[in-house]
């Protein structure tokens, strides 16, 4: 598992040292988590813990692909894309994202929920002789998502009789 070492960090880059799996909420919060979770939940068979445990998942291994290419990624995250490649994720990393806040959850729980997700088809595992690798799968219901506080506002203007279609009003 990867060592946070925070305190040698700047507080606005992500180093690979500071990746940890369970100080995920810090470089992705969960205000943004639970905002990809509510487009996920029930579509497909998704159960809303699946879904919270996916989009973790999504997001770590995002922030761990971003590293390997050596790419500065400034926290919070607030949008998460798709990793070109596999990324790889042992059963250990995927207890600590699932399960961090939880009592409960071990590394075979975790092994066996990554096979529900591939299972799902939102994930594809391979392993290389020593570790699982993963990537995520396309989502097309998922799209990239603004900031969960920002809402769209809309105004209702008043009916013009010469120009609406009020046939549409009317029902």
């Amino acid at each position: 598992m990867l060592k946070a070492a925070i305190s040698h960090a700047s507080p606005r880059t992500v180093r690979w040292q500071d990746l940890d799996p369970i100080c995920l909420d810090r470089w992705f919060p969960r205000d943004y988590q639970r905002h990809y979770m509510s487009q996920l939940v029930g579509k497909g068979g998704l159960t809303r813990r699946r879904a919270e445990y996916f989009v973790r998942l999504w997001a770590y291994l995002w922030l761990k692909y971003q590293l390997m290419l050596d790419r500065g990624i400034s926290s919070p995250l607030t949008e998460l894309n798709i990793p070109e490649e596999f990324v790889s994720c042992t059963h250990r990393e995927a207890a600590a994202l699932f399960y961090a806040d939880r009592d409960r959850g071990s590394h075979r729980a975790a092994g066996m929920m990554l096979d529900k997700l591939a299972h799902l088809g939102l994930i594809c595992k391979q392993f290389d002789g020593n570790t699982v690798c993963i990537k995520i799968e396309p989502i097309p219901s998922v799209r990239a998502l603004s900031h969960p506080s920002q809402r769209q506002s809309h105004r209702i203007e008043a009916l013009e009789s010469r120009s609406d279609d009020l046939s549409l009003v009317r029902g």
